[in-house]
């Protein structure tokens, strides 16, 4: 905001919308008030009203002067929660609010019930006709998309923006539901897994990199109690990143501060990158993971990719730079959110690489392009 020049916009957005929470407060306050004051005047009104009857009644020996009193007493008893319930009103509708609030949480989120230890995974990803929408909606943003991946094999998924690529990487690590389709990791349905268990054998590197609250080591570990720090130096040296950590000033040790703000914004992708294939999951997903990486970055990812296959790791990542196509060998394109094309990754891109008359190439590959991407493998 204050590079853009855009503080003194937002603070007159931000009076605006609270000086109509004011207004709205106070009509509120004045409305309750006024019910208030009518309620109890009405009491006043009544109790006054039954005295003077009383005495009139009294006067004609018809009651005694105990009866009124004990009548004028009674009536003010009756009346009092009437008055008490328009006083509480406002804590009664936020109560009731709260309640449907906590209603929709709690049906929107399924019970969480013991399930069965499956064996670990080896990496066989299977998916069927999978459709996808954002929590809460019912506009599909991908849908039937379907593919094969073994132990081994790598898949960048290619396309324009707003096609649906992050979206399918957050089903693949069961982050968001799918609402049709299946898949399935070595047979089974993500359902079939306990969450916790199954989020040791996933690893994910989301386009927005996020990391806690802590010491290097922690946010590579996941926070493990007692990690492994042979798993955390080998997946640091698997993400190109382990002298860098040793450069910084305490090492695994240093704390990195609220979403890491100690570390540059390609250092923090690349601890992402260490964090994801930490502990040797046999699925990993990545959301461009070298968006924020130099050239040198590039070729270390690149370097990376090529040694998980060789562990026979199944890795996905979303790539727009073409420089990772060269460590896959499958590719998935999509386009609108539906599955243009996928298969083994030279024959998917010759078919892309000559565009139909009057449209675009949805991976915006060219002749050029394509052609220098080839030498490039070739070499």
């Amino acid at each position: 905001l204050a590079a853009m020049g855009m503080v003194s916009r937002f603070k007159t957005l931000w009076g605006k919308e609270h000086l109509e929470a004011l207004q709205s407060h106070g009509v509120a306050s004045d409305r309750s008030g006024t019910l208030t004051s009518i309620s109890k005047s009405m009491r006043l009104f009544l109790q006054s009203a039954m005295l003077a009857v009383g005495a009139w009644l009294s006067i004609k020996q018809v009651i005694s002067p105990g009866s009124m009193i004990a009548a004028s007493i009674i009536l003010g008893r009756a009346l009092q929660p009437v008055e008490q319930a328009i006083g509480q009103w406002r804590a009664f509708v936020r109560a009731r609010q709260a309640y449907h609030r906590l209603d929709l949480l709690l049906y929107s989120t399924p019970e969480t019930t013991s399930r069965m230890q499956l064996p670990k995974p080896k990496g066989f990803l299977r998916v069927r006709s999978l459709r996808i929408t954002a929590p809460g909606k019912k506009q599909l943003i991908v849908d039937d998309v379907n593919f094969d991946l073994e132990p081994g094999q790598a898949m960048a998924i290619l396309g324009p923006s707003g096609s649906g690529k992050s979206t399918l990487a957050r089903t693949l690590v069961n982050v968001w539901p799918s609402v049709a389709g299946e898949i399935r990791l070595d047979g089974a349905t993500f359902d079939q897994w306990d969450h916790e268990e199954l989020g040791q054998h996933i690893g994910y590197l989301p386009q927005d990199v996020e990391l806690f609250d802590g010491t290097v080591k922690q946010n590579i570990s996941r926070f493990n109690p007692e990690p492994d720090t042979k798993q955390i130096i080998e997946a640091a040296k698997l993400a190109g990143i382990h002298e860098l950590i040793l450069g910084l000033p305490g090492g695994y040790e240093s704390q990195l501060g609220p979403n890491g703000t100690n570390l540059s914004a390609g250092q923090r992708q690349r601890v992402a990158v260490a964090r994801a294939i930490f502990g040797n999951p046999p699925l990993i997903v990545m959301d461009e993971p070298n968006s924020n990486l130099d050239g040198n970055g590039d070729a270390a990812m690149v370097q990376t990719l090529n040694e998980l296959r060789n562990k026979n790791r199944t890795v996905i990542v979303i790539a727009h730079r073409l420089s990772l196509l060269a460590a896959v060998d499958h590719v998935l394109i999509l386009e609108g959110g539906r599955q243009k094309a996928f298969g083994r990754r030279d024959e998917v891109l010759t078919k892309q690489e000559t565009p139909r008359p009057n449209r675009p190439n949805v991976v915006g590959l060219n002749h050029g392009t394509n052609n220098s991407f080839k030498k490039g493998v070739a070499g």
